[in-house]
């Protein structure tokens, strides 16, 4: 194998091995914010998390050793431009690969997640935000015969996304979902079931801006992770969150897609959310093989199901007040206000269900590790 001096452009995300590091940086950027408070029990909780911290050694040992054997060496912001000429060059291509993707991560939600497998019968109507390709459109159509789907994607002449996927119960409308409200989604609804008011089923799959696009340097005056929580970008995310909270039916399900980073709040802010709303959250972590890649270290699936009674406007304030803070490029006072008034135990709750996710990503990693060291001849 080829020795590579990759190690030396690493940056301070990508080197640190323990919980210890991984919050050391992110720390001073939090301690004078509303949020600190938030940070501090985030990062006490996970500072002797054994799930956490061998999360944080496989993923090392992994990537070290795969770009020793690819002999590969170039930065962090290198390997991101490396991706985003790829979505830009290769649009089909790109749109053909996540099409595939996204339609087995859903032939897998229906077959192995529980809060799916117990309501499918009880799915009529569904709203898939973000769309494009359509992979999630196909085994939902092609499994519940019965239901009918809305689905909203960002234009392609905007950077969004072909449509590859056409059935007669599909409505697909190309808008950004930024520009998109309750109301037009109400108004599209009569055309397609006139005795529906709102969605059995949601899926909530926007990524692109929340996990690529987040360095936007123009997007606050504040900096590392803590700058993410609050960049344009985000809104994406939040904007997404609102349309569900308020199209879903009282008992119907939600997918989401949630960014699950190793440092910063971003996901523990959004299950901070959704546990307040909903009876039953369910990490979901798919049994596909190809999703099991680098990028799936970057989020999971969170399927919730049935609005728990008198939460859902605290949902939505908190998500609305978040979506206020990133157009304003930072924190407003009664967001700040509205996190801090989270208990303790709703915060070790989100926390627990991370390390059952950082737990599953270990034993990915730790795996992968073994078999690049087979694949290259080491039989110790």
């Amino acid at each position: 194998m080829a020795s590579s001096s990759r190690t030396e452009n690493k940056d301070h995300y990508d080197l640190c091995t323990d919980a210890a590091s991984a919050f050391d940086t992110d720390e001073k950027y939090f301690k004078s914010t509303v949020l600190y408070p938030l940070f501090l029990s985030r990062k006490n909780a996970l500072l002797p998390s054994e799930p956490y911290n061998s999360f944080l050694h496989w993923r090392k040992e992994y990537f070290t050793l795969h770009d020793l054997i690819k002999e590969i060496n170039y930065t962090p912001t290198s390997r991101r431009q490396n991706f985003n000429k790829r979505f830009t060059n290769q649009p089909q291509k790109v749109a053909e690969n996540t099409m595939n993707l996204c339609r087995d991560l859903m032939v897998d939600m229906l077959r192995n997640s529980k809060i799916l497998t117990e309501q499918r019968g009880n799915i009529s109507l569904v709203l898939s935000l973000c769309a494009a390709p359509g992979g999630f459109c196909v085994p939902l159509l092609d499994q519940l015969p019965h239901c009918r789907v809305l689905a909203y994607s960002l234009p392609t002449e905007v950077g969004g996304l072909e449509m590859l996927y056409e059935d007669e119960r599909l409505t697909f409308v190309s808008k950004d979902v930024m520009k998109l409200n309750s109301t037009e989604i109400e108004d599209q609804m009569q055309e397609i079931d006139l005795f529906k008011t709102k969605f059995g089923l949601i899926c909530v799959d926007g990524a692109w801006a929340e996990v690529v696009g987040n360095r936007d340097k123009d997007s606050t005056d504040f900096k590392g992770s803590f700058r993410i929580l609050f960049g344009k970008t985000v809104a994406l995310k939040l904007k997404e969150l609102l349309l569900m909270l308020e199209s879903l039916e009282q008992n119907g399900v939600a997918v989401i897609r949630v960014s699950i980073k190793y440092y910063g709040l971003f996901g523990t802010m959004i299950l901070i959310i959704l546990n307040i709303v909903f009876r039953n959250v369910e990490f979901f972590r798919s049994t596909y093989e190809q999703s099991h890649n680098q990028w799936s270290s970057q989020f999971a699936y969170v399927i919730c199901h049935e609005f728990v009674i008198g939460e859902l406007e605290k949902g939505k304030s908190m998500v609305s007040q978040w979506l206020e803070s990133c157009q304003a490029g930072k924190p407003t006072e009664e967001f700040g206000k509205l996190f801090n008034e989270v208990t303790e135990s709703s915060i070790a709750n989100c926390i627990k269900q991370q390390e059952q996710y950082f737990g599953e990503l270990a034993e990915d990693f730790r795996r992968n590790h073994e078999q690049l060291r087979r694949e290259n001849g080491d039989q110790s």
